[in-house]
């Protein structure tokens, strides 16, 4: 009895259909090449953003992320607030909690501002009403802040001010911690 496949037909129909799956194949595999949107590649990343890819912005498991956030809700809470009273000292621990580079630039801006501070009696609280992880790896973490922030001033324009405000934290994974 003749094969099923014996015909020059089905030999033709079978050829056919190898190369188009063949074709199928090669212009997947050319789509996904020249498609292929890697942001962590350092020549995609823009200055100040982590290197993570687009579609998966956070590469750490979700606890550390947050635990990171935390820790920049803390910070923040600790850089942003200050009093006359103390300035110098708040101002030394919050460097504290910055890296190097970040924080001499820190201790600049608040030195430039310090004057301000102690003529106007200036007492400023900092209170972290909600934080999100905008972008992690294991190196660096943003978190997005959502701050209140309580101004008291003396004299003149005495009384307390309040202002919400966002800012975007991003923590340097060191060997002391995240800073």
């Amino acid at each position: 009895s003749p094969s099923l496949f014996a015909g020059s037909r089905v030999t033709r129909v079978l050829l056919a259909l190898v190369v188009v799956l063949t074709l199928a194949t090669l212009g997947m595999a050319g789509y996904l090449w020249l498609d292929d949107e890697d942001p962590a590649g350092p020549a995609r990343v823009r200055e100040g953003e982590i290197a993570v890819p687009a579609d998966r912005p956070i590469q750490l498991p979700w606890s550390d992320a947050q635990a990171a956030a935390e820790k920049a809700a803390e910070s923040a809470t600790v850089a942003l607030a200050t009093s006359w009273e103390d300035y110098d000292e708040q101002l030394d621990e919050a460097v504290a909690l910055m890296t190097p580079a970040f924080g001499e630039k820190f201790r600049t801006t608040a030195t430039d501002a310090r004057a301000g501070v102690l003529e106007g009696k200036v007492e400023i609280a900092v209170r972290v009403v909600a934080q999100s992880v905008v972008r992690a790896n294991t190196s660096q973490v943003q978190a997005m802040l959502f701050l209140d922030q309580y101004t008291t001033k003396q004299g003149e324009q005495e009384g307390t001010t309040v202002s919400p405000y966002r800012v975007l934290v991003t923590l340097v994974n060191t060997d002391g911690g995240w800073l």
